[in-house]
């Protein structure tokens, strides 16, 4: 009779927890799409440019990879963590690239747009080349921190 009960009111939980299904709407992002053009409008307003290697674009999976892709970034964090936003010159992209540097070097790097969709990550140790994730889903989480915090920042703009 007890393993009834149990069985039941293990049931009645089952159903009364809503299920998200991947039909549905997807979960809220950390950052709102006014709080990043806030975010790339100031990046592209900066005076000095970065790049964005052959190397590193090739492990993003761009298509184009030859040559540097010259950006412009915002740079926060303190010393143990650097935080970068990351946007190309070119207007006619729609790429965004966040990324972090721990104090010992290690760098990882997430693509994404301006929907916000994890395309490409990547990691690398200090002095090494950076490599893709085989699943980029595996680093969601971290993806979606790094957007909170800039969502953070984009509201102190």
């Amino acid at each position: 009779m007890k393993t009834v009960v149990l069985t039941a009111i293990a049931c009645v939980a089952l159903l009364s927890t809503p299920i998200r299904l991947s039909a549905q709407a997807p979960a809220e992002r950390p950052i709102s799409e006014e709080a990043l053009l806030k975010l790339k409008h100031k990046a592209l307003e900066q005076t000095r440019t970065v790049s964005i290697p052959p190397e590193t674009k090739s492990a993003l999976r761009l298509k184009e990879n030859a040559g540097k892709t010259t950006c412009k970034q915002l740079v926060a964090g303190d010393a143990n963590k650097k935080y970068y936003f990351i946007v190309p010159t070119d207007m006619n992209s729609d790429d965004v690239f966040l990324s972090t540097q721990e104090a010992n070097g290690d760098v990882h790097m997430f693509m994404t747009n301006s929907n916000l969709d994890l395309i490409n990550s990547l990691v690398g140790a200090k002095g090494k080349n950076l490599a893709p994730l085989p699943n980029p889903r595996f680093a969601q989480d971290e993806f979606n921190t790094v957007l909170q915090l800039w969502a953070q920042v984009a509201a102190g703009l």
